[in-house]
């Protein structure tokens, strides 16, 4: 039960929280603040 706890939180830091979704095998994940990488910028 620890580590699905501790799953939950590194995965809400690393991608954002997770959204409900009226598609199927869909997810929608909301970022609260985007930040530009420039290192992807081409």
């Amino acid at each position: 039960m620890a580590a699905a706890k501790q799953g939950k939180q590194v995965l809400r830091y690393i991608l954002g929280t997770c959204m409900p979704s009226a598609k199927d095998n869909a997810a929608r994940i909301r970022v609260k603040k985007l930040v530009l990488d420039k290192n992807l910028l081409m």
